[in-house]
């Protein structure tokens, strides 16, 4: 029966068993291993009740078996019934390897609290049992936690293996914890575990291009004794997801030169320098080599970056060619036609591109979506903003997508409707800064500058700090109905925060503010106090003496208001 499996003749294994008049044990495990490896699960789970009913007991081999097995369908029901009987028939007081097992089943079926409870019950842990702890904490995206673990598991005695320090790397990279990892980079070089080891190099090279550390990346690559596909496209992706495109496609050219096979992986990575740097005569050349192999129209992702390429390099043409020669382009080959149109300004075409995929039987997601609203926005066409607004409705998109819902409210307020762009609003499930700064720019637009103003203090009132975009809508707010005083508040604020340093968008809003409520002093002030007074500022400035030329008591007596209201909020 075992050389049968071993030797993948899964059919003559089954009928060896079959002709044995008492299977025992061991012929019954070998049954299961099979099933197994042969992803018939539900013969492999079914195989312990007919054991019992042939009189023969489990052994710690079966339920291990079956376990990965209830691990691998994430079957936690079938799970705990071997728990049960594990727990029973005692094997878990000196059987690691098996409660290594039952910890990877619950940790694989997402139970992370019995997970926990096995875990902490081990009689004794060895590295698989905090590797499958850790790695467990990873898949869960508990980076934390699993250096926590990391810490613990040295703190017992216990030295790291190559699966540990992978996937704390790993954590290391996602949660910006670069200090940890050139400590652990350190420790690796003491051992000579980097030489010879493609997995470590790579995971250490990965580590140092998510925390931004490319010198240093550049640096681990350079060393490492072995060198493969996998470490070329991590240097060439990181240096382009990271805006050095130049560098990123030199790799690339390096990499053709010393001989190493290009994938779908590493010619995505090109075509994003490319992107990257916005030059499009080495997008040609990547393309080139793209259909000597065959890869446009055999890997849809490369079809699709190909496309993003050429429209990112200002060549929408030659995206559309792309897409045109796509067999069956998927959501994300629609998603950047529709952006494409969008950014061309060709707003019909992008409309109707809705139409197209439902014909062609590909549903619209929530970036379609966005992009069909921002067109219907640009062009005021309310009534397929509309239609869109019924579809995401219909597929439920609004309940988890602030972005999705902060683009209706847009559209809506570009288009003028106004009722319904409350409506949107008030039924946001969470309104972030960027759904008050839309609502209240949307009601100055409109004039409306007292709502604006209120809308700004509900603002706070939630617990969100407006940003740029906000005080810049509430200064000319403040402006356009003379409410000098709430400018003036606003004033102190930004200086209290440091806003105003090196920001003319809003040095210039503030100094406007205080001309149209006659405040010029105030506002020559404020323009004395700007460390970047440019031409703008001096030509507002000026705008302003000019129109109020003949500066009236009134105006000096505003001046002298401001002036004490600023310095007992100081105060």
């Amino acid at each position: 029966m075992d050389m049968y499996a071993k030797c993948g003749e899964p059919a003559r294994a089954q009928e060896v068993f079959d002709e044995l008049s008492k299977p025992d044990i061991l012929a019954w495990n070998i049954l299961v291993d099979l099933y197994s490896h042969q992803e018939l699960n539900e013969k492999a789970l079914n195989c312990i009740g007919r054991m019992k009913i042939d009189g023969i007991s489990p052994d710690a081999v079966t339920f291990s078996c079956i376990l990965k097995v209830s691990g691998a369908v994430t079957d936690v029901v079938s799970g705990k019934k071997v728990h049960s009987d594990i727990i029973k028939l005692g094997f878990l007081e000196n059987n690691t390897i098996l409660g290594n097992t039952l910890l990877d089943m619950y940790i694989k079926c997402g139970a992370y609290e019995e997970a926990m409870e096995v875990f902490n019950a081990l009689p004794f842990r060895d590295v698989v049992s905090w590797n499958t702890l850790i790695s467990g904490c990873f898949e869960r995206g508990n980076d934390e936690y699993a250096l926590e673990c990391f810490d613990r598991m040295q703190h017992e005695g216990l030295y790291p293996d190559v699966v540990t320090f992978t996937y704390i790397l790993k954590a290391c990279g996602r949660v910006n914890a670069a200090y940890r990892g050139a400590e652990i980079h350190v420790e690796m070089v003491r051992n000579k575990m980097l030489e010879g080891c493609s997995v470590l190099g790579s995971a250490l090279l990965d580590m140092y291009i998510k925390c931004g550390f490319l010198i240093k990346a550049q640096e681990v690559f350079d060393r490492l004794n072995v060198r493969n596909e996998v470490l070329w496209n991590s240097l060439i992706v990181g240096y382009g997801a990271h805006g050095h495109g130049e560098v990123g496609f030199q790799c690339f050219k390096r990499m053709q030169l010393e001989g190493f096979f290009s994938n779908s992986v590493t010619f995505i990575g090109a075509l994003k320098t490319c992107s990257n740097m916005a030059v499009p005569s080495k997008g040609h050349e990547v393309h080139a080599m793209l259909e000597i192999q065959g890869l446009v129209q055999k890997d849809l992702l490369v079809g699709s970056t190909l496309m993003d390429m050429y429209a990112k390099c200002g060549e929408p043409a030659r995206a559309q060619e792309v897409f045109d020669e796509l067999s069956k382009p998927d959501i994300l080959a629609w998603n950047i036609l529709v952006d494409l149109y969008s950014h061309q300004e060709l707003n019909e075409k992008a409309l109707n591109c809705i139409g197209r995929m439902k014909i062609d039987g590909i549903s619209p997601d929530a970036v379609t979506f966005s992009c069909i609203l921002k067109v219907s926005g640009a062009v005021t066409d309310v009534v397929s903003g509309k239609k869109v607004h019924s579809d995401i409705i219909k597929l439920g998109f609004l309940e988890n997508n602030t972005i999705l819902g902060n683009t209706l409210l847009d559209m809506y307020i570009k288009c003028g409707a106004y009722e319904e762009a409350m409506e949107v609003f008030n039924a946001l499930p969470f309104r972030d800064v960027v759904s008050w700064n839309t609502l209240i720019s949307g009601c100055f637009e409109r004039g409306n500058d007292e709502y604006a103003l209120e809308c700004f203090d509900r603002m706070q009132h939630e617990g969100l700090y407006p940003d740029v975009v906000t005080f810049t809508y509430i200064l000319k707010a403040c402006g356009r109905v003379n409410a000098a005083y709430r400018g003036a508040e606003i004033h102190v604020e930004m200086v209290r925060n440091k806003m105003l340093e090196g920001c003319s968008v809003l040095g210039s809003a503030l100094l406007d503010m205080y001309i149209k409520c006659g405040a010029l002093a105030r506002a020559q002030s404020v323009f004395d106090d700007l460390k970047f007074g440019d031409v703008v500022l001096w030509i507002s400035l000026m705008a302003g003496v000019e129109d109020k030329k003949v500066v009236e008591a009134g105006f000096l007596e505003s001046d002298r208001f401001i002036g004490s209201v600023l310095l007992d909020m100081i105060c």
